[in-house]
């Protein structure tokens, strides 16, 4: 069984997302080369 562990929260840029992790409950900026390209809510 596969379990998302990221929700996305709000995208920044190509480059930058907001997303909060399920298993903690904290809020993560994640900074990556294209990772924001088409990325939904």
């Amino acid at each position: 069984m596969v379990e998302e562990k990221y929700k996305i929260m709000r995208v920044m840029n190509n480059n930058v997302l907001l997303v909060k992790d399920s298993s903690k409950d904290i809020e993560v900026v994640l900074i990556g080369k294209g990772i924001g390209f088409g990325a939904k809510k």
